[in-house]
């Protein structure tokens, strides 16, 4: 009798283990969620889960090594840019570099 109740209440903290967890994953989807531009939700609203919808936002905005790899460059060659050319006056420096 009593390992069917140890069985039973093993099952229960489990049971409520679960929920806590699932309640927690609704909170922090929901809060992705409403973080998110109208312009991104559309590519995270079919997942019902956080795990699932923070990988497609890490994959959205880090890229895969290749894409890390051209914005790297692209970083660098906009750090050239940022040198004050001799003769530059520093009006048109601060000019070009709000443009940037």
């Amino acid at each position: 009798m009593e390992d069917d109740s140890g069985e039973d209440e093993h099952l229960s903290v489990k049971r409520i283990a679960m929920k806590e967890n699932e309640t927690r994953d609704a909170k922090a989807l929901g809060i992705i969620q409403r973080a998110d531009s109208d312009e991104i939700f559309p590519r995270i609203s079919n997942w019902n889960t956080s795990k699932p919808t923070w990988d497609v936002l890490q994959q959205e905005f880090r890229g895969d090594k290749k894409v890390r790899s051209v914005k790297l460059q692209c970083l660098r060659r906009d750090f050239e840019y940022t040198r004050i050319n001799d003769g530059e006056s520093l009006s048109v420096y601060l000019t070009r570099m709000f443009i940037l």
